[in-house]
Formats: structure tokens, sequence, C-alpha cells
């Protein structure tokens, strides 16, 4: 979740909740519609009547979940793998709350990286409160690039972490306003292998605690995979002494996502995110550029920007293709202990099947280049969900 600035984790959460249900895409792709209507009885649930293409909106009302084989494709964690189980409901007729979602999970990676975690998004009172919820731990290892030193240094994070915040509907408007709250206890130590040592001063026990204020504005029809609408929020965060914090810092992230369809074949979308940090920041808590092409944490710094824009064609009512391209720039300052200024474009393209028509929901593959490589990502929902929740 983007209000969980611990980046090692974080970046693993994301890539959980991003990830695609291997074994039903397999079945997409591979089942007919006369295959799939010829199932009886139990997966009658992943057939949709309509028009007999497989999907999971009946077996989500009746209480199941997507099981979620996490593949995770990242190179700066080395890929990975692992399950995660994806709860859907949608609210009752004639409410206007969110789907709730429900997530549980666990993945590890190629170079010994481990998570586990529970999260939980919903709202109440006719949608007028929106909550969510996460709680999880785990270690990862992951390169930084202090002063852009092309090898980066690696180090290990051993964490728990939970993160809360709960926003009440101003008026009748669509913006809402309310607070958020930031736990975390690290272990942040060098893996210094063959290499050079590092100074003491990087092996650090750290706890940090925040508050924080977030405003959101959210017109989306649909907050899986939206079409038309603007998602944008602006959170400034406090990790202070004074409630418990090792190290005194701010944080603010400010997000905007805008999606138009002219028709019923195009959506184009745009998507810009700006991360800053002030005061006795860990480095590790330093943003990144975040788009699709760029590992995590390839290119920090106290100030980061990061923007990608987005055409969907729709080629049936089931199935779409993408392409997208990103630019970010990460500036430091002249901060010691993270890149120099430094900056990346991208560029890829995918596509996109309706796995749960009822929920707008799609799962997808996307292929992205960036500076150093291509990198394939596994969807669940939109690309930019994470910064949209």
């Amino acid at each position: 979740m983007r209000s969980v600035r611990f980046v090692s984790l974080e970046f693993s959460l994301t890539a959980v909740v991003h990830a695609l249900v291997v074994s039903v895409l397999a079945w997409v792709f591979c089942a007919t519609p006369n295959q799939a209507s010829a199932q009886g009885g139990f997966l009658d649930q992943f057939v949709d009547p309509e028009d007999n293409h497989v999907d999971v909106s009946t077996f989500l009302d009746n209480g199941g979940f997507v099981p979620v084989p996490i593949i995770i494709t990242e190179p700066a964690v080395g890929g990975g793998a692992g399950l995660a189980a994806v709860f859907l409901k949608l609210p009752e007729a004639g409410s206007n709350n969110d789907p709730t979602r429900t997530i549980f999970g666990f993945a590890g990676t190629g170079n010994n990286s481990k998570i586990g975690f529970g999260a939980r998004f919903g709202s109440a009172f006719d949608g007028d409160l929106k909550y969510r919820a996460v709680v999880g731990g785990g270690s990862i290892n992951l390169d930084f690039f202090p002063l852009g030193i092309p090898q980066g240094l690696s180090f290990n994070n051993e964490a728990i972490f939970a993160n809360a915040e709960a926003r009440y509907r101003l008026g009748e408007s669509e913006f809402f306003l309310g607070p958020t709250l930031t736990a975390i206890q690290t272990t942040v130590s060098p893996n210094l292998g063959g290499g050079t040592p590092l100074p003491p001063a990087l092996s650090r026990d750290i706890k940090m605690n925040a508050l924080g204020l977030s405003l959101h504005f959210d017109n989306r029809d649909n907050p899986f995979t939206p079409r038309n609408g603007l998602n944008a929020s602006a959170k400034v965060r406090r990790f202070d002494q004074a409630i418990g914090s090792d190290v005194d810092y701010t944080a603010t992230d400010l997000f905007a996502a805008y999606f138009h369809s002219p028709n019923d074949k195009w959506t184009l979308s745009g998507m810009v995110l700006g991360s800053g940090t002030n005061g006795d920041t860990p480095f590790f808590m330093e943003p990144s550029i975040n788009i699709r092409g760029v590992p995590f944490n390839r290119y920090q710094g106290d100030r980061v920007i990061s923007t990608e824009f987005e055409v969907r064609r729709q080629l049936s009512p089931r199935w779409a293709m993408v392409g997208f391209a990103g630019y970010g720039k990460a500036t430091s300052d002249g901060a010691p202990d993270i890149s120099a200024d430094s900056e990346a474009a991208t560029f890829g393209a995918g596509i996109r099947y309706k796995l749960a028509r009822k929920y707008g929901l799609d799962v997808g593959i996307d292929i992205a280049r960036g500076p150093e490589d291509t990198v394939v990502y596994l969807q669940f929902g939109h690309a930019w969900a994470m910064n949209m929740d």
C-alpha cells in the first residue's frame, strides 16, 4: 500500500496484489466457450451464463476466493513465487459501498526474500467511510544505489509492519479526508558477502511510527478496471519521536490518475506520482521511480516523480490490449546516502482478460522495456491499483 513506505516490503506487497492467477489464465487461454460450458456442477460457478466464457463472478458471490499463485518477475528481488487468497464481495443492492477486498498471502524470491501479509479494504455507512488495514512481516534483500554506484549495495531488511487508514466523505462531494497510522519495526543490515565492509552505522534497528492525514478524490466508474473518472490523493505522514519513532522525518505523496473513454473501444489514461521526504529519513525509506520497466529502488531520491500514459483497445467484451509509456525522475538534493540525480524512460504493451464481469475485474500480462532490461508484469486489476486505494 502506498501509505506503507517501508519500500522493500511495500514492493513485495505490490507484487503480490498485482500478481495474476496463473492457473486461471492458463484455463482462459486454453479453454473454449464450449469446453467451459460443458462442465457441470461445481465448475458452473466459473462460467458466465451470458457468454459461456470463463468467469469467477458467481464463485466470488458464493463466498469463494481467487487463489493466486504468485509469480514475481521484478528483477530487483531475483524473481519469485508464492500464493495468495483474494476474497471479493460486492455490496448489497442499492448500497453505495465499495466492493470489500480481503487478501492473505505469502511469497519468497530468488534472492531469499520472504514476506507474509494480510490486508482488508472496504467501506461503510453507504460509502461515506472508506477504510483499509494492512499487517505483515518479512525478510527482504534489496540492492540500493548510493551516489549512482552501478553495481549497487545489498541490504537485508527484517521487519514487521502495520498500516491503518480511515477517511470520511466531505459533505456530498467525492472528497474524503482522514487519518493514517503507520508502525514499522525493522532491522537493516548490509549483505557484505565478499565485498568491501560497510560502515557500522548502516546496520541499524529502527522503530518508525507515523501519524498522517490523507485527502482523496475518487469518481471512477469501477474500482478495479476503470474506464472513466479521476482518482487523486495527497498524503502527509510525520514520523516523530513524540509517538515512539527512532527517526524524525516527513513523507509526502501526491498521486493522480485520469481515465477517459471516448467510445466503447478506446480508453485513454494517465498517471502522475510525486513523492518526497524531509528530515532524518533512513536511506531505505527514500522513494524511487515507480513505473513499469524500472527495477524497484533502482533510481532513488528525496524528490521523485513518476508518470505513465496508457492506451487501451477493447478487442471484444472479454479481451483488450494496452500500450503504455513512462518517464520518471529522481533528485537527491545532494543527500549522501542515495542516488545522484537520475531519470528513466520506459514503454511496453500488454493483454487483458475480464475475469469477473460483475466486478469489472481484469487480469493480464504486461511486457515493459526499461533502461536496463525487459520486465514481465502479471496484473490483477489495473496496473496503478495500489496507488488508487
